[in-house]
């Protein structure tokens, strides 16, 4: 009995690790309200931003980026309403995928996993 409840709790533990995303939302600025997310390659100053997978497809759904180990760090940035304000955030780890979530007008979030 022992050793299933130990299995058990070992494979849970693994599934639930292999399927974990992490969500970073964009913050309210100035009572505005991110609008989407870009995904950049490296500092976003040095202009290195990728472009979705699906950019250029018939797909609807949300943005995604296939990612992988990079010599730069990910970073993504918040956009919002005005056009003139920017937030930029450096991922904290690389991931194999980031999709930009949210609701059909406002993409703020990005789910990573």
């Amino acid at each position: 009995m022992r050793l299933i409840i130990l299995f058990l709790s070992v494979y849970f533990s693994v599934i639930s690790s292999v399927f974990a995303a992490d969500i970073y939302t964009c913050p309210v600025e100035q009572q505005q309200i991110a609008q989407f997310v870009d995904l950049y390659s490296g500092n976003p100053s040095d202009m290195a931003l990728l472009k979705p997978d699906n950019a250029d497809t018939d797909d609807t759904g949300p943005q995604y980026w296939s990612m992988g180990p990079s010599e730069y760090d990910y970073w993504y940035v918040c956009n919002y309403k005005d056009g003139k304000t920017k937030r930029e955030f450096k991922l904290s780890k690389t991931y194999s995928v980031c999709t930009n979530i949210g609701t059909d007008k406002v993409r703020n979030k990005l789910e990573c996993k």
